[in-house]
């Protein structure tokens, strides 16, 4: 039997999800546009994966470099970036909003001053020209939303 939504309690918490006709509430492998409502992911712009990724910045390369990898998406996540220097202190890490510029490629570009970074379907990919002393830091977050 599929249930079309519930609200019950599961691990101490009470829980609403409905989802749309011919699909079960109780699966959580719902594709989330088929998804109605769903107390635990609320909201348009919710986190779907994040990480942190060290760059030395001594070693520049022109080649696509892998900084993170997960299972194909149906479509490009949006992302957000904050990088820092690991000699800088924190309060001089600079954030960078990710815009796709190649949205019709199934991937999405953005410059970033002496790096390119590229998010596809599967992950993020970063390729660094310059060369500049010490480690980078690179946060990201992918959400819940379609930049491509």
């Amino acid at each position: 039997m599929t249930l079309r939504g519930y609200m019950k309690r599961i691990n101490g918490s009470l829980r609403m999800r409905f989802v749309m006709p011919g699909y079960d509430a109780d699966d959580e492998n719902v594709p989330p546009n088929k998804v109605i409502f769903d107390s635990d992911n609320i909201g348009t712009l919710s986190i779907l994966l994040s990480g942190v990724y060290s760059w030395n910045g001594e070693s520049p390369t022109d080649q696509w470099v892998p900084i993170a990898t997960w299972s194909a998406l149906s479509f490009v996540p949006l992302c957000y970036f904050v990088s820092r220097q690991a000699a800088y202190p924190a309060s001089e890490a600079r954030t960078q909003n990710f815009l796709p510029l190649h949205p019709t490629a199934g991937q999405a570009i953005v410059s970033l001053t002496n790096n390119m970074i590229r998010v596809k379907k599967n992950g993020i990919d970063l390729k660094y020209r310059g060369s500049q002393p010490g480690t980078t830091h690179i946060y990201w977050y992918a959400f819940n939303l379609r930049a491509a």
